[in-house]
């Protein structure tokens, strides 16, 4: 059927299942928002980097000029909605051809095939789908996939759904492997096994999902050559173990990363919990894997500002933050500077406010807006990154058997890379990269102890417990004894989370860290039998080594894991083993360019440190201050001077951007 006829089919049919929603708009419009002092003088120039996401009901209750306005109010004019048949009746078009002659661009999520067998090319879901397809690709400016799970660990993200493995995709499997049906099963029963026929499933879902993937931007392309494609991502291993798609990821031209949401995982206070920063290690990761990828990053009113959810005894689970939009400034500074872009998840409060109970307001909506507002104006996203001196080892291929094999596949557990770069650019900036070879100093988080390491020639910082080889095999000890001077590693005593949620007051279960000399909860591994222990942590009546150097002094080991390291603990253990190096700069979260810097502050003070280039030597810095409770509070060109130093106040976040004698009115208004 051509595109036009079944268009027409569809509209006429809809046409008469038309339903009237009653919801309400989750906040007033009033003159566009709160009036920013000194935004006009300070805002960037040039396009918006926002996009609203609201679901179909949304969509379908707000009249237009409320839609148009909302994204109006939140600076932006991309809207991304949820292919749903209820869109193509008349109504609903007249408002997306509407929004668009306002020059608002529609992304378009295309629902997915939920069971597995419908990935395969002979059901009559895949062929169905890929019929409907131009039709969708038709209306949106840029069409994409989301959380299209599955994998031999029939896993989910935070907010997915499991893709449930069926006999008929299993009858599929064991034909094309060559397998009878009881070892087909028993190839998916035991996802983290070496056997053959564990193997032969995970490469059997990769080709079916990579293919499906290729498939889906080709036909996309094809009936709309303008279109550009979007995919949900989340670094490779990531997107690797639970959708299984990797080498399509090339194909798509954008990246939307969701699991920002999450920024106050396993911590009482969620702006001390080691994801506030982890979008500046995003970042990075992102500009190593995809340099030339556009990237949003979201962010949710309803887990930013939900009430009513605290964390449980024995979890370390806490998605409800309960934080002000105002305390919310510095994170999406760093959402902004980071990524190309930034998506507003459940825009105007969408689903939370229809809750029996529901966890924000309207005025929490409202404000929220403000606050997206002023920050996308200012905070500009950091494209070319300054170069360091110390490496950041990112080999996904080198990890991916441990991470099939032994890792958790949590959500905080698997983002190990992110925090933990994050975590260092507070105090040093770092080069994520495979080629760590041409360095003197290296960095490494994880499990592994990679083989590309000059043991005796690098100065080398390794971060949690580095006790497999790239095959996820256990190193002998006395290799361990040989690199590092221990040998080993153990889980700590103790499960180190807080009964009643909020006890820190020295109960038995959590620990206190040597330097620190104060009471908190981590997790990590002991260290046994290290020759040249450097830190300790106690817990109960016992006691275990968490810090090691070797015998030459120029490897030193923190196995504490970095996910799960709050942030005040990270700004004294991380920051003493970097001073170790002589390789601590500053003691602030910054995301450096190579002419501009965005620096945040969350709960305490910070002071920021500006090192452009040496040619940068004889410029002016454009100096930004703003916060979300005065706007902006500074905004002034003075003589940059290397290494000259600004404090920040809590909540506050930086904006520093070189202007040189040519380019003075280049970038801002």
């Amino acid at each position: 059927m051509k595109v036009k006829s079944y268009f027409l089919f569809w509209n006429t049919v809809i046409l008469a299942m038309t339903t009237c929603f009653s919801a309400e708009p989750g906040f007033e419009i009033k003159n566009y928002g709160r009036k920013w002092p000194g935004l006009e003088r300070a805002a960037l120039s040039g396009t918006r980097r926002t996009m609203c996401d609201i679901r179909t009901v949304e969509f379908m209750a707000w009249d237009k000029e409320y839609t148009l306005n909302m994204l109006k109010r939140h600076n932006s004019d991309i809207l991304l909605i949820w292919s749903d048949k209820r869109l193509l009746n008349k109504q609903n078009l007249e408002k997306i051809h509407f929004l668009k002659k306002h020059g608002i661009k529609i992304y378009l999520g295309v629902s997915k095939i939920k069971n597995a067998y419908g990935r395969l090319p002979e059901s009559a879901e895949y062929k169905n789908f890929f019929r409907e397809l131009p039709l969708w690709a038709s209306l949106a400016d840029v069409i994409g996939m989301d959380e299209w799970f599955l994998s031999p660990a029939v896993l989910k993200t935070d907010g997915g759904q499991i893709t449930p493995i069926t006999e008929k995709f299993i009858t599929a499997f064991a034909k094309w492997a060559g397998f009878s049906q009881e070892d087909a099963w028993l190839a998916f029963r035991h996802h983290k096994s070496a056997d053959f026929r564990t193997l032969k499933a995970w490469e059997f879902c990769d080709k079916v999902q990579n293919n499906f993937a290729e498939e889906f931007v080709r036909a996309a392309k094809q009936a709309n050559p303008e279109i550009k494609t979007w995919i949900s991502y989340v670094t490779r291993n990531w997107n690797k173990s639970a959708t299984c798609i990797d080498r399509a990821v090339k194909n798509f031209d954008e990246l939307l990363q969701c699991q920002t949401y999450w920024y106050g995982r396993a911590s009482q206070d969620s702006l001390n919990s080691s994801l506030v920063t982890a979008p500046i290690g995003m970042g990075k990761i992102f500009k190593a894997e995809y340099p030339d990828k556009f990237v949003w990053m979201g962010i949710d009113p309803g887990y930013a500002g939900g009430r009513g959810d605290t964390l449980k005894e024995n979890s370390w689970s806490k998605k409800l933050y309960n934080n002000t939009p105002e305390e919310l400034v510095p994170y999406l500074a760093l959402l902004y500077a980071a990524g190309n872009g930034v998506f507003i998840q459940s825009v105007g409060g969408g689903v939370w406010l229809r809750k029996k109970n529901p966890v924000i307001d309207g005025a929490y909506a409202d404000k929220f807006a403000d606050m997206v507002n002023l920050v996308s104006q200012v905070v500009p996203f950091v494209k070319s990154c300054r170069r360091s001196d110390i490496a950041y080892y990112y080999e996904p291929d080198a990890d991916w058997e441990i991470i099939r094999r032994i890792n958790r596949f949590s959500g905080t557990s698997r983002e190990t890379n992110e925090i933990s770069v994050g975590l260092l650019q507070q105090f040093c900036d770092v080069d994520v990269t495979r080629n760590v070879n041409k360095y003197k100093n290296v960095v490494y988080a994880g499990l592994l102890l990679p083989a590309k390491f000059n043991y005796a020639g690098q100065n080398i910082y390794l971060m949690y417990a580095p006790e497999y080889d790239e095959k996820a095999n256990k190193i002998p000890e006395s290799q361990l004894f040989g690199k590092l001077n221990l040998k080993g590693f153990a889980p700590l005593e103790g499960n180190f989370r807080l009964p009643g949620g909020a006890n820190e007051d020295g109960d038995k279960d959590t620990i206190r860290i040597s330097e620190t000399n104060r009471v908190t909860f981590a997790n990590g591994k002991a260290i046994l039998n290290p020759l040249y222990p450097t830190r300790k942590v106690s817990f109960s009546d016992k006691c275990a080594v968490i810090g090691s150097r070797n015998k030459s002094g120029n490897i030193l080991v923190n196995s504490l894991w970095p996910s799960y390291l709050h942030q005040d603990i990270a700004g004294i253990i991380i920051k003493k083993d970097l001073n170790y190096f002589k390789w601590a700069e500053r003691d602030c979260p910054q995301v450096n360019g190579m002419d501009k810097t965005v620096a945040a502050a969350f709960r305490e003070p910070r002071t920021a440190v500006l090192n452009f280039s040496r040619a940068a030597a004889l410029a002016r810095v454009k100096i930004i201050i703003f916060n979300g409770r005065d706007g902006i509070i500074r905004n002034e060109i003075v003589k940059y001077e290397q290494g000259m130093k600004i404090k920040l106040p809590p909540l506050n976040v930086l904006v520093a951007e070189i202007i040189r004698q040519d380019n003075n009115a280049k970038r801002r208004k």
